[in-house]
């Protein structure tokens, strides 16, 4: 383990602060899950339907998409902090 190899013992932490830190990990974790499964599910269903035409079209769509979801994991994130 990285912490044994130095000189230096990592800053003591307070139980508040250790379980606030996992907190925010777990957040940040489920909310990034969260979006990587909706973005995932947006893309196989837009491959199906691009067009050389309509290319630009969708990439605004799977752009506007993506910002939807990333403010709902953003808010998923705030909710639980």
């Amino acid at each position: 383990m990285k912490i044994y190899q130095g000189d230096d013992l990592p800053e003591p932490k307070s139980m508040l602060q250790a379980t606030a830190e996992a907190n925010n990990l777990a957040a940040v974790a489920i909310a990034k899950d969260n979006y990587t499964k909706e973005m995932e599910q947006v893309n196989s269903n837009i491959v199906h339907i691009i067009f050389i035409d309509d290319a630009i079209i969708s990439h605004i769509k799977l752009f506007t998409i993506s910002e939807v979801y990333l403010d709902m994991s953003i808010q998923h994130i705030s909710s639980i902090v």
